[in-house]
């Protein structure tokens, strides 16, 4: 049921949208005059502040860019469709002297206007946010302008809140067409953004609002935002919408071997979420065209965490208890700093280069995105680096600034942590210093979540082989112990990760494999585990 507020506008919930876009009827109908309703559509938004939050003090009318409008009669039945345009203006041809409904769709299109983008409510069946206006007609045309409100009554949400999916979109919006800015022809997967009031970060079930935090989900390529106030908000957190954008267009258009999981500031990460995060940060700084990464959460959504990409923001000489830097390959911000501080100069740590946006974007979804190693800063930097060989250099500098070695795309020739093992060449037991292959917990815990493992530095062993003859070759993980629950992880051009044979026993994997080199990961699930490996040839096990 649809509730029309005071202005005579709501926010609906839609299971699908219309797919016509004439009269209904047949054939044999009369003709049904009609004139033409134009106007321009807006949403509240508002800036959130350093030291304040959320300003509601300065609210923002900004057009609702891009979004699906409809003109549909109380049955919903479709007259017209069209799309507003980049300044929130719509054209639709109404009948004459009736009683209609403009409907807004929380949805983007691609240039063959296919539906990309949907939010969404997880907790009302998973209908599409609409915000809804009431049309009487007469017979001449009319200009029909309206705005989306953020449902604050100046000490607290006391309406309901319909800009805040058009806020989520409009960022959106922005990052597509930052995209398309150097790359004309890119092509946006379905995304549904899942956004409601009733979202908390609490784990549990996602139709109850119970979604964690905000997170890219890639297994299902859904995006799911918080919205509980005085908890926490994010509709109006533009970097965060950004970040958790950033992640599905990785996924979906370029790679991530990212093992996802917690990470907070300051943690000495698994190399392929250092990077993944690092990524979503810059990038999700730099479609936004503000360095500044600001998240409002607490009361009245007036506590704010942030920090600046354009800036050094640890320190070089602060070290972790176990004596490593905290700037490195494995630092979220170590990577968003040197990737921020390559598209743009700055104060950050130098200042020699500048390379824009096009190239950083075509490392990525170039040979970074096919690469034989797990997706790590090193391999951006490899094929940036292919890309760019004018600035290699300059890139070798500043990425040195933040501890991060030169050297190839698997890792950096001084800070090693692959270890070589050779097909048929017997079986790897000891690692690069010589000790034990064994996972540990240096870093941090080894948790029992999703896949069991965890996501910081040395919770998994790396290791690299090359293929001389292309064919089929097993990945073994053998345990050194009976309670050693092993799994093997493969880049996602491989299929990511397997645990089969349980508590004790060999994991073992085969693979057809083309000549040159490939890389597999080895981690304990659950805990630390000791154990070694093997690469065999094994021509049958393909067949």
């Amino acid at each position: 049921m649809i509730k029309h507020w005071q202005l005579k506008l709501s926010i609906s919930l839609i299971i699908l949208l219309p797919l016509l876009s004439g009269c209904g009827g047949s054939s044999g109908a009369a003709a049904v005059n009609t004139i033409t309703v134009s106007g321009t559509i807006t949403y509240t938004d508002y800036n959130v502040e350093s030291g304040i939050g959320i300003d509601y003090s300065a609210p923002l009318n900004k057009p609702i860019r891009g979004a699906s409008v409809t003109i549909e009669n109380s049955r919903g039945q479709l007259f017209s469709s069209s799309t507003t345009d980049a300044s929130g203006h719509y054209t639709l041809q109404a009948p004459e002297n009736d009683n209609l409904n403009i409907v807004v769709y929380a949805t983007l299109s691609n240039a063959s206007q296919t539906i990309n983008t949907w939010v969404i409510d997880n907790t009302n069946e998973r209908t599409t946010h609409t915000l809804t206006a009431r049309l009487d007609t007469g017979s001449e045309n009319i200009q029909h302008n309206f705005n989306a409100d953020s449902g604050w009554g100046g000490s607290r949400y006391s309406q309901p809140r319909v800009a805040a999916p058009f806020a989520i979109l409009d960022v959106i919006y922005q990052a597509q067409q930052r995209i398309l800015s150097v790359d004309p022809i890119a092509f946006f997967y379905p995304l549904a953004v899942n956004w409601s009031e009733l979202n908390r970060p609490i784990d549990g079930d996602p139709a109850l609002g119970e979604i964690s935090g905000s997170h890219y989900q890639p297994t299902t390529g859904q995006i799911f935002l918080l919205g509980a106030e005085d908890i926490n908000t994010d509709e109006y957190d533009d970097h965060v919408i950004a970040h958790e954008w950033i992640h599905y267009l990785e996924h979906s258009n370029s790679r991530s071997d990212s093992v996802g999981g917690s990470h907070n500031f300051g943690d000495i990460l698994d190399p392929t979420i250092a990077f993944s995060e690092g990524l979503a940060d810059a990038l999700g700084a730099i479609v936004r065209n503000d360095s500044l990464i600001l998240n409002s959460y607490g009361a009245n959504q007036a506590t704010v965490d942030e920090w600046d990409a354009d800036q050094n923001s640890i320190a070089n000489t602060l070290r972790h208890a176990e004596g490593i830097r905290f700037d490195g390959y494995y630092s979220e911000s170590s990577v968003a700093e040197v990737i921020y501080d390559l598209y743009d100069s700055g104060p950050g740590d130098d200042d020699s280069i500048a390379l824009g946006f096009k190239p950083i974007y075509d490392a990525l979804m170039g040979g970074h995105g096919s690469t034989a190693a797990f997706t790590s800063i090193f391999s951006f930097l490899h094929y940036l680096k292919q890309d760019q060989p004018a600035s290699a250099g300059a890139i070798t500098t500043l990425a040195l600034a933040e501890n991060i070695h030169t050297g190839d795309e698997f890792e950096a020739t001084a800070d090693r942590f692959y270890n070589d093992v050779i097909p048929d060449g017997g079986v790897l037991s000891l690692d690069l210093d010589g000790v034990a292959l064994q996972t540990r917990t240096t870093y941090g815990p080894i948790t029992n979540d999703f896949f069991g493992h965890g996501n910081k530095l040395l919770n998994r062993l790396f290791f690299r082989f090359n293929v001389i003859n292309a064919g089929c070759y097993t990945l073994k993980a053998i345990p050194a112990s009976n309670s050693d629950d092993l799994a093997i992880y493969t880049t996602h051009i491989w299929g990511g990760f397997y645990d089969d044979f349980g508590i004790g026993a060999t994991e073992s994997q085969p693979f057809y494999l083309e000549s040159g080199f490939h890389s597999y990961a080895i981690a304990g699930r659950g805990g630390v585990a000791t154990f070694s490996t093997s690469v065999e040839s094994t021509p049958s096990a393909c067949v």
